[in-house]
């Protein structure tokens, strides 16, 4: 009897070891599961907190780590002043613009969103943002503010005119080069393609119409081509990719593309508009592109310069390019494109000749878009 006492204490304790590395199993397998997860999205438009601190004069934190840039407000010391005294222990509302490519965040301690700020603890400052300019608190920043922009340019009057080249057209916001690069760069993106070709494109239209070279083009089939989109700042992440959609018509000897990309559902892009007139000698430009060096390629680069001649179909500029900016757009300070970037001129020892380099006349690409009829309406048509 003893001996069959033992016998089922033993088979007993046996069990409840089985049982016990049975839930033991189960919750490392629902630790790892918990961890391996990717974050929950939250979306903006529906985030609610408290503002914890003020970290300059256009970007906020929340109490639950987030930091929050507001849009259309650039960073000054007097910005900084009525957010500090205004916004610090105060709960907001944020809005994201409706063209933005990422209206959500994962992890609230590490990530930055951009969005119009709201709040009800007085009536004058329910629309932080619109409040600052109106009342001259913030200088303006025109980058990803589509839904307010004409609200908001409505607030600055340009301490410039508009001199052109859009005659009789209705002046647009004289852009510093901050702004222009800001502008320019969110519309920009990377282009890789067979054999490993890099050049550059950008969008004319929030449905991810878009320009580059034929030449960028014309290595392969270009379903095996691919786009990296880019932020106001010149980041250009892995994550950040959308295939070719559709060409729609090129031009080998003046060596344009007009195509669509293919946008995640929903998706809006920031876009540039083209020019309707051409810029005059001397006219001040910005390019943008990702030239590749030795060194490797320098994505999202910024330059500046100048109109040095205007040819039959094309433009020349001293801004500086090279190989990989092909396709890229250069623009006025008013932010219109005026060129597509094309080529440089190479010295005997195959050097940029002095940064004499060479652009598609925009005019040409619209007078093309014009007459195209699945072409509905683009930037500045």
């Amino acid at each position: 009897m003893g001996r069959n006492n033992n016998k089922r204490g033993k088979k007993q304790d046996d069990n409840k070891n089985v049982i016990f590395i049975a839930i033991g199993v189960i919750a490392v397998a629902v630790v790892a599961v918990f961890l391996l997860m990717p974050g929950k999205k939250h979306l903006i438009n529906d985030e609610v907190g408290e503002v914890q601190q003020v970290i300059d004069g256009n970007t906020i934190q929340l109490k639950n780590g987030l930091t929050v840039k507001l849009l259309g407000i650039g960073n000054t010391a007097k910005s900084r002043e009525f957010l500090s005294k205004n916004l610090v222990g105060q709960r907001v509302r944020l809005t994201a613009d409706n063209t933005d490519t990422r209206p959500y965040y994962e992890n609230a301690g590490k990530e930055t969103v951009r969005a119009y700020v709201n709040t009800d603890f007085a009536a004058s400052y329910q629309n932080v943002n619109g409040y600052m300019l109106l009342n001259k608190e913030a200088d303006f920043d025109a980058s990803y503010c589509n839904d307010s922009l004409a609200k908001f340019q409505s607030y600055i009057t340009p301490s410039i005119p508009d001199p052109g080249p859009d005659p009789g057209h209705t002046p647009g916001t004289l852009l510093s080069e901050v702004e222009l690069s800001k502008k320019m760069t969110a519309a920009t993106f990377l282009i890789v393609g067979d054999m490993g070709v890099i050049g550059t494109g950008f969008f004319i239209y929030k449905n991810g119409l878009a320009l580059t070279n034929y030449h960028v083009l014309s290595h392969g089939n270009t379903d095996s081509y691919k786009v990296f989109l880019s932020d106001e700042e010149g980041h250009i992440t892995a994550d950040r990719d959308r295939p070719f959609h559709r060409l729609i018509v090129y031009n080998s000897q003046l060596d344009y593309a007009i195509f669509n990309v293919s946008l995640d559902n929903g998706e809006e892009v920031p876009y540039l508009d083209l020019a309707k007139e051409r810029p005059e000698r001397g006219t001040k430009v910005g390019v943008v592109g990702n030239p590749a060096t030795d060194s490797g390629v320098h994505l999202a680069t910024f330059t500046t310069g100048n109109i040095s001649a205007l040819r039959d179909g094309e433009i020349q500029f001293s801004a500086s390019v090279t190989h990989g900016n092909s396709g890229g757009p250069v623009c006025d300070y008013y932010g219109r494109v005026v060129g597509i970037t094309r080529r440089i001129a190479l010295d005997d020892g195959q050097q940029n000749a002095a940064n004499i380099n060479f652009g598609v006349d925009i005019q040409e690409v619209r007078k093309v878009l014009d007459e195209l009829k699945d072409v509905k309406t683009y930037g500045g048509k």
